[in-house]
């Protein structure tokens, strides 16, 4: 058996021609998503079903939550008590919390868009998002202990200053919280980018698939004698099996080329093979040989690498979900965030008061297929450059105002769920800008086919007006 000296430090390779023996061988929690409404107010009757997220908060730990939509909410440390009874809570605790920020979500939770200032003034609001957020253990309502807080990281994509509101049960007004209130950039997508490229840099390629070894496959070995290398080392004792071309030398056979001083010049994995072969560079003063060949894993070292393989393809498919949920989470996220500690459970809202002086009264009529109807019903504004909700009653149709150079829709809701819709075209040929303020107006509604179940459905209603 003939060998040569290799390497940077030296390396022999012998050659053999038979068998080589062996065998082969929260502190987040996830939300769980439902359909039912949570807890609004004893006041508050929701129009349509809204999801509402709920958390399992396991102990009464400090945890960090994500909601679907990208909101975080930072609870602290043994941060509930009983609302009726006012005792530490301990154990599980049930958290669920809803969030309104399109039109058809505000529609849908029944919850006043209108404020009634101290100086006993009723405005419109305007909202730049919304929350509900409420606690529960075995169905009991809970309630912030004394001293503690909520952050609220609410995701938004509303620019400009609003005020920060929360619903009073009690008088069913609104509080006013905070003023002045402005968003900041979301923080988390810059978090999120650089653990992507983290993910991208440390996770290794796929393991190319092996060639196994047939009985009489010509194999040689290769052996290093002096200083250590990272690489060659970590390939002492397996045999190889030449996979080259007629262009190639192959080990096995000629023991001639081989007889001879060799330094190992590079082992470069072949990215163009489906299976782990590589071509190995020698050389010497004189000549320059390359080598393709695979290596074969036999007995322990085949049951070795079979587990570092399999390490490597935890590690990838690890980096692959961790990938998965950061993307879907960053196609939730909104580049915008409003943040503000609550010391209580309940509804808040980051709004303002809208004050629309192009907008005109009018005396207003509603008709539904060109009839009028003795059933209670909701009429609600949705001008589209505006993110609100008007809702008019019959005791206040007489105070109907609109802004005829807005893009208007208009919906009502009756007591059955029944809903008529008026698109914004049909409202632009009422030429209402040439109309007198306090003129009468008839708006005739037609009936929306489909049933309306939930906030999504109405949002879909919406974009088609």
């Amino acid at each position: 058996m003939k060998h040569f000296l290799l390497s940077i430090a030296t390396i022999s390779l012998l050659f053999s021609c038979g068998e080589t023996g062996g065998k082969s061988t929260s502190s987040s929690q996830n939300g769980k998503n439902g359909t039912t409404n949570a807890v609004l107010s004893s006041t508050i009757t929701p129009v349509f079903n809204k999801t509402t997220e709920v958390f399992e908060l396991r102990g009464t730990h400090a945890r960090l939550i994500r909601t679907e939509n990208g909101t975080r909410l930072h609870i602290p440390t043994s941060a509930f008590i009983g609302k009726e009874s006012g005792v530490a809570i301990r154990g599980d605790v049930e958290l669920t919390f809803e969030e309104y920020h399109t039109q058809g979500e505000i529609l849908a939770s029944g919850i006043p868009m209108k404020y009634t200032t101290p100086e006993d003034e009723t405005v419109d609001f305007e909202s730049a998002g919304m929350f509900n957020i409420r606690a529960f253990q075995d169905g009991a309502e809970l309630e912030l202990a004394e001293g503690k807080e909520i952050q609220v990281e609410l995701a938004t994509d509303a620019e400009g200053m609003y005020e920060f509101y929360a619903f009073n049960e009690v008088s069913s007004n609104w509080d006013l919280k905070v003023e002045n209130c402005v968003p900041i950039p979301n923080p988390y997508i810059a978090k999120q980018k650089a653990e992507l490229k983290k993910l991208e840099d440390e996770t290794p390629p796929v393991p190319k698939r092996l060639i196994k070894y047939k009985a009489g496959d010509p194999l040689f070995d290769i052996k290093r004698y002096g200083a250590s290398d990272e690489v060659m080392d970590a390939l002492n004792g397996v045999f190889w099996k030449f996979t080259g071309d007629s262009t190639q030398i192959d080990p096995s056979k000629d023991n001639i080329t081989f007889n001879n001083n060799f330094d190992f010049v590079e082992l470069k994995l072949v990215d163009s093979s489906n299976v782990r072969e590589y071509d190995m560079v020698f050389q010497t003063k004189f000549q320059q040989v390359t080598v393709r060949a695979a290596p074969i894993f036999q007995g322990k070292l085949l049951t070795r690498e079979n587990d570092r393989m399999a390490r490597i393809i935890n590690q990838i498919e690890y980096a692959l979900k961790s990938k998965a949920q950061i993307e879907k989470e960053m196609a939730q996220e909104k580049v915008l965030m409003r943040t503000m500690n609550i010391d209580g459970m309940g509804i808040y809202n980051y709004d303002r008061q809208m004050k629309d002086p192009g907008a005109i009264a009018f005396s207003a009529e509603f008709t539904f297929d060109g009839k009028t109807m003795d059933q209670a019903v909701a009429i609600y504004l949705l001008p589209k450059e505006k993110r609100c909700v008007i809702k008019y009653t019959p005791l206040t149709f007489d105070a109907f105002m609109i802004n005829p150079k807005e893009t208007n829709r208009i919906l009502a809701v009756f007591e059955d769920n029944t809903v008529y819709a008026l698109s914004s075209q049909e409202i632009k040929k009422l030429n209402l800008g040439r109309k007198k303020p306090g003129e009468k107006v008839v708006f005739d509604l037609k009936k929306h086919g489909e049933l309306i179940e939930n906030s999504e459905e109405v949002d879909d209603l919406i974009a088609t007006l």
